[in-house]
């Protein structure tokens, strides 16, 4: 595989949608919870996401996008799902506006995708290993401070664990039932 980094191919999916962004989503969110950019967005980030990543996919993966975007913070999920759920990973980036100094939450949003994406390659090219944590912890990048938490699952390889131990009367973390 090319250690050809694919970096900008998020800003290529917001610069080919900010004019169809309708800014009213915005101001639906509360500052809490915020709102998506929309099905079409986050399905096109996919696939731009999915094109670049291309020889890094098995043939039965996929990626999904979700996004969450208010006055105050922009927020990114990205996905790599297998069908038959042997595999799972994802990584997730937020950028608080006002602590960052972005008067625009679409500039933290496209910050948010990119960074996202500069880990998603870095998780392919260390095959399939993450360095981030699955809690949320502090990570400057690019003079701003993000939220982020990343982790990779076996979702199927799980259950199978949990019902063994359900069968021998211990629950999930393994406490005795």
């Amino acid at each position: 595989m090319s250690d050809k980094r694919v970096k900008g191919s998020s800003h290529r999916v917001l610069a080919n949608n900010k004019s169809r962004v309708d800014s009213s989503r915005l101001k639906q969110g509360s500052p809490e919870k915020g709102a998506s950019m929309g099905e079409a967005f986050e399905r096109k980030a996919a696939q731009v996401l999915a094109q670049s990543y291309r020889a890094y996919l098995k043939a039965h993966e996929s990626i999904a996008v979700s996004t969450e975007v208010s006055l105050h913070f922009s927020y990114c999920k990205v996905e790599v799902i297998t069908r038959d759920n042997s595999e799972y990973f994802y990584i997730e980036a937020q950028l608080d506006c006002e602590k960052n100094g972005i008067d625009n939450p679409l500039e933290a949003l496209d910050e948010c995708l990119d960074f996202a994406n500069e880990h998603l390659f870095d998780y392919f090219a260390a095959d399939r290993i993450t360095h981030l944590a699955p809690v949320w912890q502090s990570f400057e990048a690019n003079k701003r401070l993000f939220l982020v938490r990343a982790e990779r699952t076996s979702p199927s390889v799980d259950a199978d664990t949990n019902a063994f131990l359900a069968q021998h009367g211990f629950g999930p973390d393994g406490e005795e039932l």
